[in-house]
């Protein structure tokens, strides 16, 4: 049984079924082949790419599991083969008081600070984090930081932006172990993607019960299914994000309303369940004929 990820795979794929006649390979797809995204082509990854090749690509595999219901719609134009597993993380937190004040003095955040956080690539064309930076300028609250993790082909741009900002901190990429103690010390987190698949950053910040704020332009189909509603606002609109940040901030039962949804969000993405439905899938496959 192979598990693939990825486009890319597909020519040892090949190489192995030539092999192994018996070999079953299951595709968990990432959005790459399902989404209709119009990425600048400089841009675009190989798998991006593959999805022009998506009927050829996906009947290649004995099962396609999609991460969405919206992916999994887009997925059955190319194959009947195809589940829908959600996303999902262990919603244990680690807690480390020396470690999460490291992290503090690192990015000049005071145990009194509110700290709006955004975590991902930094690709304008994708995540929109100008709007954000916008957004979080019109705030003049001196006890509220904004911290924007990772790294990617717009960062150099969002440190210019910032730095008339001294509340604004980008950090370039981060370990696991320190991402997981930056979501401890922040408050509040913000994806305001223009456009966005089953996004593994908003099950991670509703495991450290944070409120979260994302675009409308996130797809929230499923959690939507699930009754649950996150505050959100139009891509692009900087003074309603603005406004929905300032709530969050300065009202407690607007707080805490926000991070009652994060907590339905981590007990429905839960870890258990996705295993559980990837080993049904996976023994349901092993069945099949070759």
């Amino acid at each position: 049984m192979v598990i693939s990820n990825s486009a890319m795979d597909l020519p040892i794929i090949n190489y192995l079924k030539r092999a192994n006649k018996g070999i079953k390979v299951i595709y968990v797809d990432h959005e790459s082949v399902s989404m209709k995204i119009k990425i600048p082509e400089e841009e675009q990854s190989p798998q991006m790419r593959a999805k022009m090749h998506g009927i050829k690509f996906l009947k290649s595999f004995d099962m396609c599991i999609a991460t969405s219901m919206i992916q999994m719609k887009s997925l059955k134009r190319y194959t009947k083969k195809v589940v829908c597993i959600p996303n999902a993380i262990d919603a244990n937190t680690k807690r480390n008081k020396a470690a999460e004040d490291k992290i503090r003095l690192a990015f000049n955040i005071s145990s009194d600070d509110f700290v709006v956080l955004y975590v991902g690539k930094m690709l304008e064309s994708q995540k929109n984090v100008s709007t954000l930076i916008k957004a979080f300028k019109k705030l003049n609250h001196s006890d509220m930081k904004l911290v924007l993790a990772g790294e990617g082909p717009s960062i150099e741009d969002y440190i210019a932006s910032s730095m008339s900002d001294k509340r604004i901190t980008v950090t370039g990429m981060l370990t696991d172990e320190m991402l997981e103690y930056l979501y401890n010390v922040s408050n509040c987190f913000v994806l305001p993607s223009k456009w966005e698949g089953s996004s593994i950053t908003i099950i991670e910040a509703a495991k450290h019960n944070l409120p979260i704020i994302v675009s409308e332009a996130v797809h929230m189909a499923d959690m939507y299914y699930r009754h649950i509603y996150p505050f959100t606002f139009k891509a692009g609109d900087h003074v309603k994000l603005a406004s929905l940040i300032e709530a969050v901030y300065s009202n407690a039962a607007i707080r805490e309303k926000a991070i009652e949804v994060s907590e339905k969000i981590k007990n429905e993405y839960s870890e258990e369940k996705m295993v559980s439905m990837y080993a049904k899938v996976i023994k349901e496959v092993s069945k099949q004929r070759s």
